[in-house]
């Protein structure tokens, strides 16, 4: 499948985690899922970890998440944040992803570590 999605009850936080080759189906499928998650449970932080992915969607595909986040109701208060991958190749895009979402008014901040993005997650206001 390439992804899945767990809610961090501690911390509630919705994680989507990124492996292998995520296509871009797979990009919105499990964003949709992510979002049913962070409704049922009144979620509105995410965290992407991506570090085991080695290859995702195509520019469109990035381009068109945003709009998925409004359709499926997202609320524009919601903080995203993205593990970078360990494939290096994939950061200028995961950097694109962030810049479109911003571009957007989506509060998406991408990040090296793990816990540095649960940090930004939890400290709840604005970019680090």
């Amino acid at each position: 499948m390439g992804w899945t999605v767990t809610h961090l009850e501690s911390a509630g936080i919705v994680e989507i985690k990124l492996s292998g080759v995520v296509s871009g189906d797979g990009l919105r499928e499990a964003t949709t899922e992510a979002i049913r998650v962070a409704g049922q449970y009144g979620l509105s932080r995410g965290l992407i970890d991506a570090t085991q992915q080695v290859r995702t969607g195509s520019m469109v595909d990035l381009v068109e998440l945003p709009q998925q986040y409004s359709d499926l109701g997202l609320n524009r208060e919601s903080r995203i944040a993205l593990v970078l991958p360990v494939e290096e190749d994939l950061h200028g895009i995961a950097d694109f992803y962030e810049t479109v979402c911003v571009n957007r008014g989506w509060m998406v901040q991408t990040f090296a570590a793990r816990d540095k993005a649960i940090g930004w997650l939890l400290a709840g206001t604005g970019r680090p």
